[in-house]
Parts: structure tokens; C-alpha cells; sequence
């Protein structure tokens, strides 16, 4: 076990779920690239931890499909694909559109108030152009939805989902400032279902904002090379 600080305070964390959480955090950042070989023993030199969490914490992102495993039991992180996002974006589209929905029914006053001074910050954020702002009060709002919905199944998956998801949206190039205006309209309008009390306006919105969302990601990402349809077997070092 290891101490780590947090909100002021010290809490006691296993060796294998503090490796598992910084392995999947540099490999959804892009700090460990796609294709690069993982060493067992680099890797517990680099975090100071012992072999033993270290496998553990492998063999978890290994389940969890961010690391891939050989025929010659070598490990490294998975590839990227245009095929696999769209495959990811169109799981998401159907989760979303059912938390929108449940979170619409459930809504309160409260956790209305939340919900319009996240999409009312997002506009701010559109309209100075920080696009990196925009992306983060978007998270924001949909974690507002997640939990407003309060469908713990649902949670659970689409936390798994968007770790994933958070991979390509770290290698794909930037939104552009009018995608940027159009996502924080797009979330203005969902808030403005969810505030109406308007659960099936509420899932057909976040479901045609998530799939103009797909386009937009999906076009990026093509025009990058060494990802394309297919899964590549290129690795590209180790760690």
C-alpha cells in the first residue's frame, strides 16, 4: 500500500491500482504512444513501484483492451483505428442518448442550475476561441447528465468507454473555433430539453450533436498518417 494526497488529505492506495492509474492516464494522454512495447521492468522502474502491482496493473489495461498482448506474450499498447473509434462513437450514441433521456425525467432544480452554468461557461469559451475550455466544460456537462441520470450500469460503461475515446480525441488535431461554437449551441439546445422536461428532445439532441461529433473526429483522424481502417501492428519503442 502507498499514501497518495488528495483534497488535502492522505489516503491509502494499493501498489497495483496506483500503476493501473498512471499507466492508463499516459496512455490516454498520448504520453505513451500507440504500438509502443511495454517492459515489465521499465515499467517499475519509471513509476518506483514493484514488478508484482506493475503485472497486476497490466493485466487489468490488458482486460480492459488499452494494452495487447502478442503471440510471443510481449505486451504493448494498443493500436489506433479509424474503424475502432467509429465502433467506440457508435456504442457512445446509444448510451448518451439514454442518459440524456433518464436525466431529463430526473432533473431538479438544482441539478438544472449546475447544468446551465456549465453550457453558459462553455459559451464564453466558444466565443474567446479556447477550445481546449470548450472540450472541458463539454465533459463536464456530460458527467452532469451521468449523474443527474443516476443509472450506475451506465456510468460504469461509459467511463470505460470515454477513457478510450480520450485516446483518439489526444493524437486527433484540434477543433477548429466554428466547431467549437457549433458544440456549445449543440449543448445549449440539449439543456434547453432537459430544463423543458423534454426526455425523447433530449436523446435525439445529444444523439445528432454525438454523431456530428463523430464526423468531425473521424475526419481528423483520417488525414493522420499510421492510423487507418485496420488495426496496425507497428510498434513504435518501448517503455
Amino acid at each position: 500500500m502507498v499514501l497518495r494526497s488528495g483534497g488535502g488529505e492522505l489516503t491509502r492506495i494499493s501498489g497495483a491500482q496506483l500503476a493501473y492509474e498512471r499507466m492508463k492516464a499516459m496512455i490516454g494522454n498520448g504520453e505513451i504512444l500507440p504500438g509502443t512495447r511495454i517492459s515489465e521492468a521499465e515499467v517499475s522502474a519509471l513509476l518506483g513501484l514493484g514488478r508484482t502491482p506493475v503485472r497486476e496493473a497490466l493485466e487489468r489495461l490488458h482486460a480492459e483492451g488499452f494494452v495487447i498482448r502478442s503471440a510471443n506474450g510481449r505486451l504493448a499498447v494498443a493500436s489506433l483505428s479509424v474503424r475502432e473509434a467509429a465502433d467506440l462513437f457508435a456504442v457512445r450514441v446509444v448510451l448518451e442518448e439514454m442518459v440524456a433521456e433518464e436525466a431529463t425525467r430526473n432533473a431538479t432544480p438544482e441539478s438544472l442550475d449546475g447544468l446551465r452554468k456549465t453550457v453558459t461557461a462553455m459559451e464564453l469559451a466558444a466565443s474567446a476561441g479556447l477550445g481546449a475550455e470548450v472540450a472541458r466544460y463539454g465533459e463536464e456537462f456530460h458527467y452532469r447528465l451521468l449523474e443527474m441520470a443516476g443509472n450506475a450500469v451506465t456510468k460504469r460503461l461509459l467511463q470505460n468507454l470515454r477513457e478510450h475515446i480520450r485516446r483518439y480525441r489526444s493524437v486527433a488535431p484540434k477543433s477548429d473555433i466554428g466547431r467549437c461554437e457549433i458544440a456549445a449551441r449543440e449543448h445549449r439546445q440539449i439543456y434547453e430539453a432537459v430544463a423543458s422536461r423534454d426526455a425523447e428532445k433530449a436523446g435525439r439532441l445529444m444523439r445528432e450533436h454525438l454523431r456530428n461529433s463523430t464526423v468531425a473526429l473521424l475526419q481528423s483522424l483520417k488525414e493522420l498518417p499510421g492510423i487507418g481502417e485496420a488495426e496496425s501492428g507497428s510498434q513504435r519503442g518501448e517503455v
